[in-house]
């Protein structure tokens, strides 16, 4: 398991930071589990892991549904 603290507002170019990095330090094909903020779903994002498919993977935590 990787993270990386951030400092300031976090949006998709430190996000897309983060993900070139973890790609560089691992090697083979990875799988990030992310929630379903805005900056997670951006257009930067989806067209970066759809460049790299083979190579990175953005699966996402499912939206919060109360029991009530």
């Amino acid at each position: 398991m990787r993270f990386e603290a951030i400092e300031g507002k976090m949006n998709s170019g430190k996000f897309l930071t983060f993900l070139k990095k973890l790609w560089h330090d691992v090697d083979g094909p990875i799988i990030v589990i992310a929630d379903n903020a805005k900056y997670h779903k951006s257009q930067e994002v989806k067209r970066f892991t759809k460049q790299n498919a083979n190579k990175i993977e953005v699966e996402y935590l499912p939206r919060y549904h109360s029991e009530a």
